[in-house]
């Protein structure tokens, strides 16, 4: 069984200074105008000499997250981390996921830092010194190889549990081996196991959580079943928001997340929070993986439940919207403004 956190290969961990592109700007204009053309390519991007600091890192692959970043997502004094855990759908890895699925996605949020950053809208604190941002993409692989424990699926890739031959997740009884998947997902958000991580002060290492397919049912299982992804406010809250991208109803969970619709939680909670995690949901309307009716089963019980759901529609299929046609890049665009809110507050925090 493997559990691997990785980084993403393309996505550079972007160190943002306001002031520091501003005077970069009136100083050096071409080179800053080539720093940002190459930054706006990840696949092409270069380092360059300039006081806006973008540092690149190549995949990463480790068995505990690094060291802690201290109370509110800082490094130091100087630096605030947006971080976003990735979950891969039946059938993928966490790598490839954030490489390449999540690539158009991530080209557009990274950029619009970068524009917000130059016009001061995200990160203009005001005071001494510079302030910068880091948006970070990680991922998990899950834990089954399909191709030893599933004998529907010979494509290879991975699965975050397995279920007899023509089940699907959403009238499945069971998820046979879900707990290996819960408590890998759990310690990755909630990092107890590294000593250099006061998570009970600290809380979430994540601020956004992206599930796509299994992912996405998987983390709307464990809303239901976990209160402590419920509260966002520190300390120990959990993620801001999560992104249910062809999501469907978790079928051996169905009865938690009715109770959770009903206001019955105090077997998860002692009592709902002040301010539940945002919920988005991504649905294409001809999915013929997951029925939209069954995403939309989830969207009402956490609606129910007094979470801020909302919902992007896309005319396409069981996928992540990747701009390739108009109505792809609005509902990408859509996806982007909930990400880059959640990081303006982020960031808005951290000042």
């Amino acid at each position: 069984m493997r559990s691997i956190l990785a980084r993403s290969r393309f996505s550079p961990i972007v160190l943002l200074s306001c002031r520091g592109a501003t005077t970069a700007f009136s100083s050096q204009p071409t080179a800053s105008l080539l720093l940002l053309r190459d930054f706006r390519n990840p696949t092409t991007y270069h380092h360059r000499t300039a006081r806006m600091r973008v540092s690149s890192a190549g995949t990463d692959s480790w068995m505990l997250p690094p060291p802690s970043d201290g109370e509110g997502g800082r490094i130091g004094t100087d630096k605030c981390i947006v971080r976003i855990l990735c979950l891969h759908g039946k059938g993928g890895n966490g790598t490839e996921f954030v490489d390449r699925t999540l690539l158009p996605l991530r080209s557009l949020v990274e950029r619009r830092l970068v524009d917000d950053c130059i016009d001061g809208d995200a990160n203009d604190g005001g005071g001494e010194g510079d302030n910068d941002i880091s948006i970070r993409w990680e991922s998990l692989t899950a834990p089954y190889d399909l191709i030893s424990n599933d004998d529907d699926y010979d494509g290879g890739g991975y699965s975050w549990w397995t279920m007899p031959s023509g089940v699907r997740s959403y009238n499945a009884r069971e998820y046979d081996g879900f707990e290996a998947s819960e408590a890998m997902v759990m310690d990755a958000i909630f990092p107890e196991s590294n000593d250099d991580i006061d998570s009970a002060a600290r809380g979430s290492r994540y601020d956004i959580v992206f599930g796509h397919s299994q992912g996405a049912i998987l983390m709307s299982a464990l809303l239901s079943i976990r209160g402590r992804l419920w509260n966002t406010a520190p300390p120990g809250g959990g993620p801001r928001g999560y992104v249910l991208n062809g999501c469907a109803w978790p079928n051996p969970f169905g009865d938690s997340l009715s109770r959770v619709a009903d206001g019955r939680i105090s077997d998860i909670i002692d009592e709902a929070p002040s301010v539940p995690p945002r919920i988005l949901f991504v649905m294409g309307k001809y999915d013929g993986v997951n029925p939209v009716e069954s995403a939309m089963r989830v969207h009402d019980a956490y609606r129910a439940a007094g979470f801020d759901v909302s919902i992007v529609e896309h005319d396409g299929g069981h996928s992540v919207p990747a701009g390739k046609d108009e109505d792809s890049a609005r509902a990408l665009e859509e996806v982007v403004d909930w990400i880059v809110d959640i990081a303006r507050r982020k960031v808005s925090k951290c000042m």
